[in-house]
């Protein structure tokens, strides 16, 4: 297969994975309208500078999986437990969210540094490119090897940047309909983990019964 064929498919799975509003895509909002473009720019390559890792582990999984099946369970036990976990802290957060919100005292200083440390802190972007790399690889769409998953995700970090320069430049169009999405994305965020988790975990009682 072409390298330039892992890259368009790294593009589309992180347009897909990242479109939506996040945590990242209202954090580049907020930095845009509150220090200007240059920040929300700033902050956007710190956090792609993480993905390019993330989507490189989650392609590297994903092959140690479906090259052993035998961990398949286990790994299914663990990401149970993690996504019930998750969705008990967002739903925390969703409980102790305050209905004014102080305005937080941001600047360009260190706004890369801070894109590189909400993305590390961003619990999706892994098991995201892992489930991804499993599918890909299922339909044979996908062959792991290390120059496959770096253009696969050279691709991700272009698909990422294409998404958060577009919150940029609609920043000040989304400002109202983001701050509204914002005070429910915790809770919105805790039902999809806690749904994905008793799947998960109704699915290991079935097999075991």
């Amino acid at each position: 297969m072409s390298l330039l064929y892992f890259v368009l498919q790294g593009l589309v799975v992180s347009i897909a994975g990242s479109v939506m509003p996040s945590l990242l895509n209202m954090s580049v909002v907020k930095y845009t309208l509150k220090v200007g473009k240059r920040a929300g720019y700033l902050l956007a390559f710190g956090i792609v500078s993480v993905i390019i890792i993330q989507v490189n582990i989650g392609a590297y999984l994903s092959d140690v999986l479906l090259r052993n099946s035998s961990y398949i369970e286990l790994l299914q036990k663990i990401g149970t437990f993690i996504l019930i976990l998750i969705s008990i802290y967002f739903l925390r957060l969703h409980l102790k969210e305050k209905e004014h919100k102080e305005d937080e005292n941001i600047s360009e200083i260190n706004t890369y540094k801070h894109g590189l440390i909400i993305s590390s802190m961003n619990t999706f972007a892994i098991p995201f490119y892992f489930a991804a790399g499993i599918l890909l690889s299922r339909l044979n769409f996908f062959e792991y090897n290390i120059k496959n998953s770096l253009f696969f995700s050279i691709g991700s970090v272009l698909g990422s940047l294409i998404v958060y320069f577009g919150y940029i430049t609609l920043a000040s169009k989304i400002e109202k309909r983001l701050n509204s999405l914002a005070t429910k994305m915790n809770l919105i965020l805790c039902i999809i983990t806690g749904l994905a988790g008793l799947g998960n975990l109704l699915n290991l009682i079935y097999r075991n019964i």
